[in-house]
């Protein structure tokens, strides 16, 4: 009778012991050099955070540490937790870089192969559809082609409903090759507004955006709303790129 609930109570802590096994993990590791079908161990590193995350496990009721090692992790959605991941709101999950690491996870597009043009400017191909507007070359932020290159033009006068339209001075910037890519960045008091190009007509000299240039449901966004002159630049045109 003894040895048998010796054995059993034996059996029932193998059982216990296994259990605590599989569900006392409170870390991952993500690598730029691991693979989603590892395991996501220091030795087997997942791929992407996406990953990571789904393999959360179910209500975790303490702190959990996703390490992630040096290197760029480009996600092309938002990183999504599943509500049923967290047991109360005591809990925690951390995403967290290695000792002397500095992981970035970005929305942005890698994009490579890069050749040199003899005019001296670089160009490369992107997929149908992109419209790229930054560019960051290592960890610096580049300058958007743009007119002028410091500073702004001042609107000569605005248009006629005050909105959507202004008048500019002749040969206050150069003819854009592709207009309706130029973006419109203009300066209210204290907001920018950046919005497409819908036609610039240089007989009239009048440019005219896409919509509205400002909130619509403020009427003191008026473009004479703060200054009779109001301040702007162009970017995004072969014609601007100068340097």
């Amino acid at each position: 009778m003894i040895k048998g609930i010796f054995n059993c109570c034996m059996l029932i802590s193998m059982v216990l012991l296994i259990t605590a096994c599989n569900f006392s993990r409170t870390e991952f590791y993500v690598s730029p050099t691991g693979s989603d079908k590892f395991s996501g161990t220091l030795e087997k590193p997942f791929l992407t955070v996406q990953k990571a995350l789904d393999a959360l496990p179910e209500n975790i009721s303490e702190n959990f540490v996703i390490h992630l090692a040096d290197g760029n992790y480009f996600i092309d959605k938002p990183l999504l937790i599943g509500q049923h991941k967290i047991a109360g709101p005591e809990s925690r999950i951390f995403l967290k870089a290695e000792k002397d690491a500095t992981p970035v996870i970005s929305g942005g597009k890698l994009i490579q192969e890069w050749q040199r043009l003899d005019n001296g400017l670089w160009e490369t191909k992107v997929k149908s559809g992109t419209i790229p507007q930054e560019l960051f070359a290592g960890n610096k932020r580049c300058v958007r082609a743009r007119f002028p290159n410091d500073g702004f033009l001042r609107v000569k006068k605005v248009g006629e409903d005050r909105r959507t339209n202004f008048f500019f001075e002749e040969g206050d910037f150069p003819v854009p090759l592709k207009p309706n890519d130029v973006e419109l960045v203009l300066l209210h008091d204290w907001s920018i507004s950046r919005i497409g190009i819908k036609e610039i007509d240089f007989d009239r000299q009048q440019l005219t955006a896409v919509d509205w240039i400002g909130t619509k449901t403020l009427d003191f966004f008026k473009l004479d709303g703060w200054e009779q002159h109001p301040r702007y630049f162009l970017e995004n045109d072969r014609a601007f790129l100068d340097a």
